[in-house]
């Protein structure tokens, strides 16, 4: 509920000059706490959205490079398996 509002009809009901001015102290206290919640909400919001740019970009370019590893199969030619790659079999010892 709207206390200033009330306040600032009852002292214009009363023509009570000090209660008016107190109820428009007081909602005017009120909409500068409103209007800084909303700025600092605002910031948050771009800082959010930063960070969800930042790591979209990051996906896009682990999904970007997966495909442009080597296959095993087209390494080096030598026939010894990449252990870095995954899904590389595992050799038994000799």
């Amino acid at each position: 509920m709207s206390y200033p509002l009330l306040i600032l009809f009852i002292s214009m009901h009363k023509s009570d000059t000090t209660l008016e001015l107190g109820a428009l102290a007081i909602a005017l206290t009120s909409s500068i706490f409103a209007l800084i919640a909303y700025a600092i909400l605002e910031g948050l919001k771009i800082r959010l959205y930063t960070r969800l740019m930042l790591c979209l970009r990051e996906v896009q370019n682990i999904f970007d490079g997966a495909g442009q590893r080597p296959r095993p199969s087209e390494g080096s030619g030598s026939g010894a398996a990449d252990l870095n790659e995954p899904g590389t079999p595992v050799q038994a010892p000799a």
